[in-house]
C-alpha cells in the first residue's frame, strides 16, 4: 500500500515541476553549428553562419591573402636565372602549400564569397549601369564585344541583344567560360574589344611587372573609344606604399585611357576607363615608395616600356 502510494505521488505533476523541466529541455537543447563547405580537393573546410543579409566566412581574408603571397613567391623563384639545383624544389614545395591551401578552385569559391561581403554583389551590375550612365551603346543592328577576364559566371546573358560577351578564366568552372590566360589571350589576332571587364584578377599575380602587361594587355585588346572597367581590393590603392589612385590614373593615361568613373566601397575600389588615345612609349612607373608609413602594404604595379611590346593593332574592330 505504500508503494502504492508513493508510485500515485510521484506521478503528479505540477505547474512549477512543468516549468523546470521545460527550462532542462531548452539547456539539453544543442547549439545550432554552422555550416561547412568542404573543398573535396584539399581537406580545407570553411564556416560560416547563415543570415538574412549575408554569409559571413571565417578566415577567408587570411586565406586569400596566403594564396596571393605563395603567388609572388613562385613568381619570384621562376625569375630566378641562377642555376640553382634546389629551384625545382622550392617551386614543389609552394605549389605544394598552394594546394593545400585549395589552390585557385577554393580562391575562386572565396572571391565569389567576397562579392556578396564587400557589399556590392556582382561587379557586372556596377558595369551595366555605368555603360548605360555613360550612354555606351553599339551601332543600330551591332552588338558590343565584351571580354570577362577571370569570370566566375556567365554574366551579361540578359543583355545579349547589344552585348556579346566573351568570358574567359584560367580555371573555368562553369561551361561556356574559356579556358584561357588573359596575358596571351588573342596575342597574335586584332580583335579589339569594347569593353573589358578586369574584376578583382590585377591583384591576383604576385609579381608587380605581370600586373603591369595586364594593364597592357588590356590597352591593346581594348578599341579606341572603348571602355576597361576594373576592381581591385581597395587597401591595394589607399593603404599601398608603392601605389595611389593617382598614381594607378597615371599609369592608364600613359597607355590611352582616361579615367571616366572612380568610386570606393568599404573594401572595394570601382574604376571605369575609356580609350582616348594612344599607348606611350615613355611609360615610366618602376617599383617606387610614394606613400611612406609602417602600416603600409607592399602591393605595387610595374609598368614600363620594353622592347617586348608587341606592336599595336589597328583600331578596328573584329569578330571575337
Amino acid at each position: 500500500m505504500t508503494k502504492i502510494a508513493a508510485a500515485s505521488t510521484s506521478s503528479l505533476k505540477t505547474p512549477h515541476d512543468s516549468t523546470k523541466a521545460a527550462k532542462r529541455r531548452r539547456k539539453q537543447r544543442k547549439k545550432p553549428q554552422p555550416i561547412t563547405v568542404n573543398h573535396a580537393k584539399s581537406g580545407v573546410t570553411i564556416g560560416f553562419k547563415e543570415t538574412k543579409s549575408k554569409k559571413r566566412y571565417k578566415n577567408s581574408a587570411s586565406h586569400i591573402s596566403r594564396i596571393h603571397q605563395l603567388n609572388k613567391e613562385i613568381e619570384k623563384v621562376n625569375a630566378d636565372t641562377s642555376s640553382s639545383g634546389n629551384k625545382l624544389a622550392k617551386l614543389l614545395a609552394l605549389q605544394t602549400q598552394k594546394e593545400q591551401l585549395g589552390g585557385i578552385e577554393f580562391y575562386q569559391f572565396l572571391s565569389q564569397a567576397a562579392e556578396g561581403r564587400h557589399g556590392n554583389i556582382n561587379s557586372s551590375k556596377w558595369v551595366l549601369a555605368k555603360l548605360k550612365e555613360n550612354n555606351v551603346r553599339p551601332a543600330q543592328g551591332a552588338t558590343l564585344q565584351l571580354l570577362d577576364v577571370g569570370a566566375l559566371s556567365l554574366n551579361y546573358e540578359r543583355q545579349s541583344k547589344w552585348i556579346e560577351r566573351t568570358a574567359i578564366d584560367l580555371n573555368p568552372k562553369q561551361a561556356g567560360i574559356q579556358r584561357a590566360d588573359f596575358l596571351t589571350f588573342k596575342k597574335s589576332c586584332e580583335s579589339i574589344y569594347d569593353v573589358i571587364v578586369l574584376s578583382l584578377v590585377i591583384n591576383f599575380p604576385g609579381d608587380p611587372r605581370t600586373r603591369g602587361e595586364m594593364l597592357l594587355q588590356a590597352a591593346q585588346l581594348c578599341r579606341h573609344g572603348g571602355c576597361v572597367f576594373v576592381v581591385l581590393p581597395l587597401a591595394c590603392l589607399s593603404n599601398s606604399r608603392y601605389l595611389t589612385h593617382e598614381r594607378f590614373h597615371a599609369m592608364f593615361a600613359s597607355l590611352g585611357l582616361e579615367v571616366v568613373n572612380s568610386h570606393c566601397s568599404r573594401k572595394l575600389s570601382y574604376k571605369m576607363f575609356r580609350k582616348t588615345g594612344t599607348i606611350s612609349d615613355n611609360r615610366i612607373f618602376p617599383k617606387k615608395v610614394v606613400n611612406s608609413g609602417s602600416n603600409k602594404n607592399n602591393f605595387c604595379i610595374v609598368l614600363e616600356a620594353s622592347s617586348a611590346d608587341r606592336p599595336l593593332v589597328p583600331n578596328r574592330r573584329q569578330n571575337s
